[in-house]
């Protein structure tokens, strides 16, 4: 399934927005995809830099953190950035921020 396609079914199934999301953390794309470099480098360390939050095989997502350089936050209060993952490749279907931007969040939700 293409990206865009996914991207779209967990909006509509889970109410993710991605772009919903860059726009509530106050996101530039430069700024998006300097976290897509940092989560390309992440997910092929050895372990992948990031807590898994569920998985169904072959299927695993993670909760991944990078700092707010703009803001000159560190990684413990800054992006949360959640990735679908399997063998071959990385999604990101939600992003937000602990402390900052229109809706900052501690984490997620149980209905989440």
């Amino acid at each position: 399934m293409e990206w865009k396609a996914l991207i779209k079914d967990f909006k509509k199934e889970y109410g993710f927005d991605l772009e919903k999301d860059l726009k509530n953390v106050n996101m530039t794309s430069y700024e998006f995809v300097k976290i897509l470099k940092d989560l390309s480098f992440d997910i092929n360390s050895n372990p992948i830099k990031g807590n898994k939050v569920t998985s169904i095989p072959p299927i695993s997502v993670y909760k991944m953190r990078y700092k707010d350089e703009n803001r000159h936050i560190g990684t413990s209060n800054a992006y949360r950035l959640l990735c679908m993952m399997d063998e071959n490749s990385a999604i990101p279907f939600h992003l937000y921020h602990k402390t900052s931007g229109r809706k900052p969040k501690l984490d997620l939700t149980e209905k989440e």
